[in-house]
């Protein structure tokens, strides 16, 4: 029972604020047995600067919306979602994941994989099934992960899939970034060329 809406034109702050307080309104109301994320509203991605998005139960995410509006926010944008993910609304289908995880064969990753939980390398197995499961309702730290790999060296980032979306949040968060999109096969192997020309992967 929830779901989640983009808030354009309002910085996290501000919304943490705005999320909190209706948090703790709507919690002080509830009712023996209610859901674990029942009242509950949080920001789910700090996907760019200005470009924030909230999840939680369907009354918090209005109140926090209305709020986020009379604020300030430029625009709210409820999305086409089918649950309130990153965030409490997700606490019970975190064991379920945990429990799927645990059968799934996992090798150490190469390179580290950056936690959206906590913008840090993850290096082992064990790591990345505990991450994979908590982030079903933790917040996504997108703009947090990007400016670690800025801040370790990476000028080039590559986005596999259609659309541009990543590619427009990089771009407001490592200005001058370089940006490969690989949105069919036949521009993998463009990519490839680029990544072997420029040094960047050795044995690609």
């Amino acid at each position: 029972p929830g779901g989640m809406a983009a808030i354009i034109g309002m910085e996290a702050e501000p919304l943490e604020e705005i999320c909190q307080e209706v948090t703790q309104q709507l919690t002080a109301e509830r009712a023996e047995g209610d859901h674990p994320g029942a009242g509950q509203v949080r920001i789910a991605n700090y996907n760019a600067p200005g470009q924030i998005v909230i999840s939680g139960e369907q009354r918090a995410l209005e109140q926090a919306s209305e709020l986020a509006k009379a604020r300030g926010a430029k625009k709210v944008m409820p999305l086409s979602v089918s649950g309130a993910f990153h965030s409490p609304v997700m606490y019970p289908a975190v064991d379920g994941m945990e429990q799927a995880l645990a059968s799934v064969p996992l090798q150490n990753p190469t390179p580290p994989i950056i936690s959206n939980i906590s913008a840090t390398p993850l290096t082992n197995a064990q790591e990345l099934q505990r991450e994979l499961a908590k982030q079903l309702a933790s917040s996504v730290q997108w703009i947090r992960s990007i400016e670690y790999l800025r801040d370790a060296g990476v000028t080039t980032f590559i986005e596999i899939g259609p659309g541009q979306a990543l590619a427009s949040m990089i771009k407001r968060i490592v200005k001058g970034a370089k940006i490969i999109n690989i949105g069919k096969a036949a521009e993998v192997e463009k990519a490839v060329t680029y990544v072997r020309e420029m040094g960047l992967l050795s044995d690609v």
